[in-house]
C-alpha cells in the first residue's frame, strides 16, 4: 500500500486512488506509447506519465509513482498496470477507464493501418483547458 500512500502524499487534492491491471494501457506503457490527440479523452490524458518498472510493493515504485502524480492524475506503470487519483472514487475510476478505452481505440486504429486523423492543434489547446474538470 506504499504506492497508494505516495499517491495521496503527491496529490493533496486527491481523496481517492485507483490501481488496476488494465491490459491494453499496460501494453502501451511497456512499449512507451503516448496518447496522440485522437479524441477528447486523449487530450485530457496527455499529461499521463509512464513510470519505469520497479518491484511491485517496493518503496522505489511508490516513490516513482508519487513523483509522476505530482504533475498528473494518472500514471502507467510499465509491466504492471495503472494508478489514477481523483477528488472522488468516481473521478479516479473514470480516469482509469479513460486510459484503458483510449488505449483500446489507438490499438484498433493501429491494427486498421493508415494515418491517424488528429484533432487540430488549435482545438487541442482549447480542449486542454478543460482537462482539470475531468
Amino acid at each position: 500500500y506504499q504506492m497508494h500512500w505516495a499517491s495521496y502524499q503527491a496529490r493533496p487534492d486527491a481523496t481517492a486512488a485507483v490501481h488496476t491491471h488494465a491490459p491494453i494501457a499496460t501494453a502501451f506503457g511497456i512499449t512507451n506509447q503516448s496518447f496522440p490527440p485522437i479524441n477528447t479523452d486523449a487530450i485530457f490524458l496527455a499529461d499521463t506519465k509512464i513510470v519505469p518498472w520497479y518491484m511491485p510493493g517496493s518503496k522505489e515504485l511508490a516513490d516513482a509513482v508519487g513523483e509522476a502524480l505530482k504533475a498528473s492524475r494518472g500514471a502507467i506503470l510499465q509491466c504492471h498496470g495503472l494508478m489514477t487519483v481523483g477528488k472522488t472514487m468516481r473521478d479516479a475510476a473514470t480516469r482509469a477507464m479513460m486510459l484503458e478505452e483510449t488505449a483500446r481505440i489507438l490499438l484498433y486504429c493501429r491494427q486498421f493501418g493508415g494515418e491517424l486523423t488528429l484533432i487540430p492543434s488549435e482545438w487541442v489547446e482549447r480542449l486542454a483547458a478543460f482537462a482539470t474538470f475531468v
